[in-house]
């Protein structure tokens, strides 16, 4: 486990103490808005092409001040809670966690549609049944993120079983907790719904998104562009960061974009083609914030 100073510049492992969770990667991993305590669940011990593969559904803890790990779950289905799953994704809205989607199988086409909530201070799980409106299909990959004090978002560009030819998401969602309903977004993306974005993120009630890959059948394309949607106006736009010259992050799919402040900053993914492994590339896009 490592931490990251934007201030010095400069990786530190930690030591970490306590229930120290298994290793594993494709699980959902959030700060509680305290910056105090981080949440974890589920993920992939292994991948699926590795003797003893399995997923999750452990919920652990993490207390980035004294470093400690404490489980809070060791088998959330046995409390009424969510079977093990990997490639969700999760947000921590008032109080509760919301975690949507991911599949128990990687490779398998089992791609989960549940929108589950995890209340920290009773410690209970409740699958949520919306409301109204027409909730996403299941799906691995994608981004969910916050936008505002009622608002989060459910990102396309992840990977579904709906539309058999490509296996993308064609479209974003909108939730609201308060009133348990979901909107389909009605702006049109620039590009193609992206498999495997994985490059999401929210600054106030803009969304940025960087690279991803689309694929259909053994055709792939990788982008290295960036764009963001508008969620006022619902509708997406194309940015020139560097107005297209000096350095800029080649093409990547399956990074993750987190935002510090007002900036968007990407660690990982792999670059250039889609066979390539993993990466440790570091970048931070400085978002314009006009003026009024």
């Amino acid at each position: 486990m490592w931490a990251y100073s934007e201030y010095y510049n400069t990786w530190t492992r930690i030591t970490q103490k306590g229930s120290v969770p298994a290793a594993r990667f494709q699980h959902s991993f959030i700060d509680l808005d305290d910056q105090v305590n981080i949440i974890l669940f589920g993920g992939f011990n292994v991948f699926n092409t590795v003797p003893g593969h399995a997923s999750f559904n452990d919920l652990y803890l993490f207390n980035i001040n004294t470093e400690v790990w404490t489980l809070l779950d060791s088998n959330t289905s046995l409390s009424g809670g969510p079977s093990p799953r990997g490639a969700h994704a999760a947000i921590w809205f008032d109080g509760s966690m919301y975690m949507f989607g991911g599949f128990a199988v990687i490779g398998t086409t089992g791609h989960l549609r549940e929108l589950w909530k995890y209340t920290l201070a009773t410690r209970s799980w409740v699958e949520i049944t919306a409301a109204s409106g027409v909730g996403p299909e299941g799906r691995i990959g994608f981004s969910f993120l916050v936008l505002n004090s009622t608002t989060a978002l459910l990102t396309a560009g992840g990977c579904s079983t709906v539309d058999s030819a490509t296996g993308n998401c064609p479209k974003d969602y909108y939730y609201k907790p308060a009133t348990n309903t979901w909107a389909i977004s009605n702006a049109t993306r620039l590009n193609a719904a992206r498999k495997a974005a994985g490059g999401d993120s929210a600054v106030g009630q803009m969304v940025y998104e960087f690279g991803g890959l689309y694929q259909v059948g053994t055709s792939v394309t990788m982008y290295s562009d960036l764009a963001v949607l508008d969620t006022v106006y619902d509708r997406w736009l194309q940015l020139y960061p560097n107005y297209g010259r000096g350095n800029l992050p080649p093409a990547t799919f399956g990074h993750v974009m987190v935002r510090i402040g007002q900036r968007c900053v990407l660690f990982g993914g792999r670059v250039g083609t889609a066979a390539s492994p993993g990466s440790n590339q570091l970048w931070e896009y400085s978002v314009v914030t006009p003026s009024s």
